[in-house]
């Protein structure tokens, strides 16, 4: 059960006792009337956030930070008018967003998250005040998901959200029609802060610009200013701009089309499977540097590279006789197509290992890497991307129950079942202090498929890369081929504790 602080009234009453300078105790007054101007939500919460404040300072005052600077890092001006009135606005899902509350399937959705292992155990009060501040910049991650007459939309929460303890469950689904429920989690354990999210907020760099603000508020509240501008973590006393929640893919309408890309089914790798919506995650550290050169000894990209390791593990494993192994891979489009949305804008795409093919080697993820390139080619996105985004301008108008049928037997056709696995990058995270000085590993999972029995994340910061390897299944030939295929590229995969 949480422990309560007890209401600020009674802290007031210890804070300008007996010797306290009454300069103090009229600061003091005014930040609890601006406490209560700045949060209008019902009685229960209300008292909630009140507790949250009390033991904010209580956990400063600990830490010797001045009473007066105190009130200035929890100064609720900054948070404007965000909690103080309901929303009355909505945001229509993004266009990669509209398929993952139409895919979500039985105990089982689109999920994914990240991980920051930190110097020393994480204070849960000041975790708490840094989410209430973090989602002023992030208003569309405060809403629940609803049903509209022709695509599911987000309805801002007026509500107090919460940070929680981890209890070892991973990307566990979020029961969207629970109207209280918000569309992500943030867990804490020992010195391990998690985010787990819905996609249809947002994609994993959206995600990691959330997790990176969350912890740069955190340590701002405990008197650690950015002397470096990080461009992916966001100021929270700024206001939150249009182009932070506009819909990136609206850029495609009119531009170049094509087909649309039919996908043929991939081989699959033949496993007994948890019941649906269980998962295992093993971790494995590599060394960032090895994994550089390995990949630039043989002319490729660290993606290509990790690309032929999966996809050779997994040749090995099915030893199919005919068909193709196809690894979903995806490209951020924002490395591409001017946008700083904060929501989905990425794109999928496979790469493709005939059966009958013996590559090995340097051959095999050079051949990756030319279909990596020739997938991420600024044409060849804008064409996949238009086409795809005015299919969906076409069922616009359809009733939403027409269009889930629709949509989901297009899924069926592009959907996992057409991959053999997937390989998520993140690539190399920046870190600007002060997260340099106290972050020392970041860690992408995705969540479980309803049809590949493992799923892959790479994310690399400081000295090391942490591959994490989401499963559904206790059958571990896969996992041993997946070490040995690393080895035959020279690299070690060495688990680490969870």
């Amino acid at each position: 059960m949480e422990q309560r602080s007890g209401d600020l009234a009674v802290q007031r009453e210890l804070w300008s006792g007996a010797g306290s300078p009454a300069g103090l105790t009229r600061s003091l007054g005014s930040f609890l009337g601006a406490l209560d101007r700045a949060f209008a939500l019902p009685d229960v919460q209300r008292l909630a956030v009140r507790d949250d404040f009390a033991r904010g300072i209580d956990a400063l005052s600990v830490q010797g930070m001045p009473f007066q600077e105190i009130l200035h890092r929890l100064d609720p001006a900054r948070l404007k008018d965000f909690y103080a009135r309901p929303r009355q606005d909505f945001y229509p899902l993004d266009g990669g967003a509209k398929q993952y509350p139409i895919s979500m399937v039985r105990g089982q959705m689109a999920m994914f998250r990240l991980t920051a292992t930190l110097d020393a155990p994480v204070n849960p009060a000041l975790l708490q005040l840094a989410l209430l501040f973090t989602l002023r910049r992030f208003p569309h991650y405060a809403t629940g998901l609803r049903r509209g007459a022709f695509w599911y939309y987000l309805k801002p929460q007026f509500a107090r959200f919460r940070v929680q303890p981890d209890t070892g469950t991973i990307c566990k689904p979020i029961d969207v029609s629970d109207e209280t429920q918000p569309l992500f989690r943030v867990l804490y354990r020992d010195n391990r802060v998690s985010v787990e999210l819905f996609h249809a907020l947002t994609d994993g760099m959206g995600g990691m610009m959330f997790l990176k603000t969350l912890f740069t508020e955190y340590y701002r509240l405990q008197g650690e200013d950015g002397t470096e501008i990080d461009p992916q973590a966001l100021d929270t006393a700024a206001p939150s701009l249009p182009e932070d929640v506009e819909n990136g893919f609206a850029c495609f309408r009119g531009r170049q089309k094509g087909g649309l890309p039919l996908a043929s089914p991939a081989i699959s790798i033949p496993a007994e499977r948890f019941p649906a919506g269980e998962c295992r995650v093993d971790q494995y550290r590599i060394s960032a540097s090895r994994l550089q050169d390995a990949a630039r000894a043989r002319g490729v990209s660290v993606t290509a590279l990790m690309s032929a390791v999966i996809l050779s593990a997994a040749r090995e494993t099915v030893r199919a006789k005919k068909g193709r192994y196809q690894l979903q891979v995806t490209a951020d489009l924002r490395r591409v197509f001017a946008s700083r949305t904060l929501r989905n804008f990425s794109w999928f795409g496979a790469l493709h290992l005939d059966a009958r093919d013996t590559s090995v080697g340097a051959d095999l993820a050079r051949a990756l890497h030319g279909q990596l390139k020739a997938f991420a080619a600024r044409e060849t996105l804008e064409r996949n991307v238009s086409t795809a985004q005015r299919a969906i301008r076409l069922l616009r108008y359809v009733p939403l129950q027409w269009k889930a049928l629709a949509l989901r037997t297009a899924y069926r056709i592009t959907g996992d079942y057409f991959f053999t696995t997937t390989l998520s990058n993140l690539g190399v995270i920046s870190l600007h202090s002060p997260l340099k000085a106290h972050v020392r590993e970041i860690s992408a999972v995705l969540g479980p498929s309803p049809s590949n029995p493992y799923g892959f994340a790479l994310a690399s910061v400081h000295n090391y890369a942490v591959l994490s390897v989401t499963r559904t299944t206790d059958d571990l030939a896969m996992r041993d081929n997946l070490i040995n295929s690393a080895r035959a590229f020279s690299l070690n995969l060495t688990g680490k504790d969870k």
